[in-house]
């Protein structure tokens, strides 16, 4: 994962940074300072904050978890796009059964290159998809806009 992660930093096409959280289980995480960032185990609340204030989510799958873990479900539930590095293919039915839109799946064993370049493709989608979304957030906000619609409603009452 962190392989991926500095490609996609050394491809430079998109800016972000990345976070990891959590213990690190017997693995040394060598982290680029400027882009990614290990920050270790994190409260509950800790845990909470951190995906509210998260873009995009990542999971790693366990390859030993027999069910659907629990933070799976409260990242579906955010409604933020997710990239999944899956363990197998029959691990965590629920990532798979989400739009391409919503989830991106990667198999464990994908290449470096391989993954890197799907997350590029789906980070520039989102970031498109986004864009467009605030645009149209702010729009729906504006007070032209806001007061057009209520004359509207009231002239069609008045029908």
């Amino acid at each position: 994962m962190l392989a991926i992660f500095a490609k996609l930093g050394k491809m430079n096409k998109i800016p972000y940074e990345f976070n990891v959280y959590g213990p690190p289980n017997g693995f040394h995480f060598e982290v680029d300072g400027d882009i990614s960032k290990y920050h270790g185990p994190l409260s509950r609340e800790g845990a909470i904050s951190a995906v509210k204030l998260a873009d995009i989510l990542v999971n790693v799958e366990n390859t030993n978890c027999v069910m659907t873990p629990s933070k799976v479900v409260e990242y579906v539930a955010t409604g933020k796009p997710i990239i999944n590095i899956m363990a197998d293919l029959g691990s965590t039915p629920l990532l798979r059964s989400l739009s391409a839109d919503r989830c991106l799946n990667i198999r464990h064993d994908a290449s470096v290159d391989e993954a890197a370049r799907l997350i590029e493709v789906f980070l520039e989608e989102y970031s498109r998809q986004n864009k467009g979304a605030s645009k149209e957030y702010i729009r729906e906000r504006d007070l032209v806009f806001q007061s057009g619609y209520l004359l509207d409603q009231i002239r069609a009452s008045q029908l």
